[in-house]
């Protein structure tokens, strides 16, 4: 997370509804698979937008954006550009949101209609790093894109992304939870691994729109492969020391074998019941922690509004 994006207990606010300010929200590990599936609830406040150049976007692209991001800080403190993410991301060609505008992969890029409705328009973008986007000439891309209203509900709004390959598809669920596609780009070639995460630009001025990311899951639906290369330490945790040998479960054909079965039935919930063990105490702490940060987060703001209340009377 970086820009304006920070966590709360419950969900992630990728942009307050503040003038000119960036959201970042990347994953740090690659998804290494090009048949996943994407859902993740969005919730979209205050506004609506007024500004043309403004929006958010779910990518998944072969560039690892938290490796690159020391280029940003490097940007942030030169000359013109010090403090300005603006210029900063202009000057180092993260046009698009704040995404390269040449990258290997796609976008799927939410942009509002502007003050005269609350809705957005959602497209996909693809781009196998041969030429530079521009965000006014090429989003929304006419040939796949829809409108959706994002201010239409009451609660967060679940969005749906399924890839393949060769095809990228959109859908929301919804107020009577249906499913309803919006748009879909086919003939592409996705990346066999890549990079998830959201990018933010809350646009130059007011009214402006908060973003918030409420829920995410991601499905691997390559029954072939893992669709993350895992580090040493969880794949110890779910080998039970090298006990397990958790890949081979994923690709062995076991076939009517009912005895095979059962014996990889007992392993994976043997990996299950250690790997739950092992993490449950790591998360309540964290849990824990994230808590108490809330807590003087929350009361630090209480004693902001005193002491503006305090000057203001002097």
């Amino acid at each position: 997370m970086n820009g304006a994006t920070v966590a709360t207990d419950d969900h992630v606010i990728l942009t307050p509804s503040i003038a000119q300010r960036y959201g970042i929200f990347m994953h740090t590990m690659p998804i290494d698979t090009n048949d996943f599936e994407i859902l993740f609830d969005v919730s979209v406040s205050d506004g609506p937008s007024g500004s043309r150049d403004s929006g958010f976007a779910l990518w998944f692209t072969t560039m690892n954006y938290t490796a690159e991001f020391s280029k940003v800080r490097d940007e942030l403190q030169k000359g013109d550009n010090k403090k300005d993410w603006k210029n900063a991301f202009k000057a180092i060609d993260y046009s698009l949101l704040g995404q390269k505008s040449r990258f290997d992969g796609f976008g799927v890029v939410f942009t509002p209609k502007g003050a005269s409705g609350d809705e957005h328009t959602v497209s996909i973008i693809t781009n196998r790093n041969d030429r530079a986007l521009s965000f006014d000439l090429d989003v929304p891309d006419r040939e796949s894109s829809a409108r959706v209203n994002l201010h239409g509900m009451d609660v967060p709004f679940r969005i749906g992304i399924r890839v393949r390959p060769d095809l990228i598809m959109v859908r929301y669920r919804d107020a009577n939870r249906h499913w309803q596609e919006l748009t879909a780009k086919k003939g592409v070639t996705v990346p066999s691994s890549g990079y998830i995460g959201f990018t933010s630009w809350s646009g130059d001025s007011l009214p402006t729109e908060k973003v918030s990311i409420v829920d995410m899951h991601v499905y691997n639906m390559d029954m072939r492969r893992p669709g993350e290369t895992l580090m040493q330490e969880v794949v110890d945790e779910l080998s039970d020391g090298g006990k397990i040998d958790w890949k081979e479960l994923l690709t062995t054909d076991i076939g009517e074998d009912t005895f095979q079965q059962t014996l990889t039935l007992q392993k994976i919930t043997d990996m299950l019941v250690n790997y739950i063990q092992t993490t449950q105490p790591e998360m309540a702490k964290m849990h824990s922690q994230l808590g108490k940060v809330t807590h003087h987060i929350v009361d630090l703001e209480s004693r902001m509004k005193q002491l503006r209340k305090e000057i203001k009377a002097t």
